[in-house]
């Protein structure tokens, strides 16, 4: 692949850029080559101008403190825009992918890290245009994945409606229809809860829980060995789960809820027969 830096088109936005410390949207869409206008290569330029301390603005003759692109203010702030027969769709991209921030060293170093000891929590990438149509969000890239030496195949996907209250869980399924398992949520919020069941993991035992809603855009990718379960913290809750085996009825199992030393934080939990008749963490033997 091509440096960007050595293709003249990207030498003129720097050069620009550097003259004046800006560099417009609209300078962006009409000096860059179409080959390069796609998510990565503009990820590249973005960071590019980041490094050279060159600031994205809407207008150069109407600069303020509003109008400069910050990574601060594009997490913090939503605009609302009538979107007119003028409008340019590669405009709207050009801004939108712009409010991706960009990893630092220390930062992929620590998710990386976090992939590894199997608390993994992968930050879906999200191309908004929120005046437009709404939000377009990746669930899934096997380039991303294979980045974090993750080989999913995914077999199988579903989801599941809770109203508040509902506590689901503790499920896997047992070898050899063991599986990778991706959870997100489009509606409502949940607590997800993991639980590690490996005998050999210096983790066996211990649970972790994080709150996963529609806002955030987060995605739980929960290896194998590891038993499963939330609770819904409202009404009309939606969770996806993806898969990397089929349901498999005589290897479904699972772990009673309660026996493990979590406190759920909630009085009255609305649970399945089944689920209520799992063993108890100290009197299940685990497969894995």
């Amino acid at each position: 692949m091509v440096n960007l830096q050595e293709i003249p088109e990207v030498n003129k936005l720097v050069e620009l850029g550097k003259a004046t410390g800006i560099i417009t949207y609209d300078e962006i869409s009409e000096i860059l080559p179409d080959k390069l206008l796609n998510s990565d290569r503009i990820d590249e330029l973005f960071a590019i101008f980041n490094q050279l301390k060159i600031e994205i603005v809407e207008e150069r003759n109407k600069i303020n403190t509003t109008q400069i692109v910050t990574k601060k203010k594009r997490k913090t702030k939503k605009k609302e825009k009538t979107v007119s027969s003028s409008d340019d769709p590669l405009k709207h991209y050009l801004r939108e992918i712009g409010r991706v921030s960009l990893l630092n060293t220390d930062e992929e170093v620590n998710l990386a890290k976090e992939i590894e000891e199997g608390e993994k929590i992968i930050e879906s990438a999200i191309l908004s245009s929120t005046f437009i149509i709404g939000e377009f969000i990746k669930i899934y890239s096997e380039d991303i994945f294979k980045n974090f030496r993750l080989n999913i195949e995914i077999k199988e996907s579903y989801y599941s409606i809770s109203q508040k209250n509902v506590i689901r869980g503790m499920h896997f399924q047992r070898p050899p229809y063991d599986h990778i398992k991706l959870v997100f949520v489009t509606s409502g919020s949940i607590l997800d809860v993991v639980l590690d069941i490996r005998k050999d993991s210096s983790t066996f035992g211990k649970c972790f829980s994080i709150n996963l809603k529609t806002s955030d855009g987060q995605i739980l990718v929960i290896p194998k060995g590891l038993a499963h379960g939330f609770k819904s913290l409202e009404d009309n809750s939606i969770v996806h789960y993806v898969q990397t085996s089929c349901y498999a009825k005589d290897y479904d199992d699972g772990i009673r809820y309660d026996s493990f030393g979590l406190d759920w934080e909630c009085k009255n939990p609305v649970l399945s027969n089944r689920d209520l008749n799992f063993k108890k963490f100290s009197d299940y033997e685990s497969p894995f």
